[in-house]
């Protein structure tokens, strides 16, 4: 895995040798993490690189560094991608609106989050 990061956001690469398998670009704002964007080559699908993409930024997003960690991480995901939104289910990540004409094409998303277990009221 190859890290290329600057202060506002982060990006983890797979690769297999010189080939690009698959990214996440994440960051966090204020209180919130963002995960803006999580792919996988069709030809690299269902061999657990999304998964691992997904915990290593979640892992990193939550983590304190300078400043706490985000109460919460956000994303947005197209409803008819149901193996995306399984996958974002997987690791708690819950359906909290529906977004009307999001996208450039004027397809709806869906805004998903996943709370900091660790920051939930329940813990402290």
């Amino acid at each position: 895995m190859i890290r290329i990061s600057h202060s506002l956001a982060l990006t983890r690469l797979f690769c297999r040798g010189a080939t690009l398998s698959g990214y996440l670009l994440f960051s966090r704002t204020g209180g919130c993490g963002l995960i803006t964007k999580l792919a996988v080559g069709a030809a690299f699908r269902r061999r657990g690189i999304g998964s691992a993409l997904l915990r290593r930024g979640i892992a990193e997003l939550e983590r304190p560094h300078r400043r706490p960690p985000p109460s919460e991480i956000q994303l947005h995901v197209d409803p008819e991608r149901t193996d995306a939104r399984r996958l974002y289910e997987a690791f708690g990540f819950q359906r909290a609106a529906l977004l009307a004409g999001y996208y450039s094409d004027n397809r709806d998303a869906l805004l998903m989050r996943r709370v900091n277990a660790a920051l939930s009221p329940t813990k402290q």
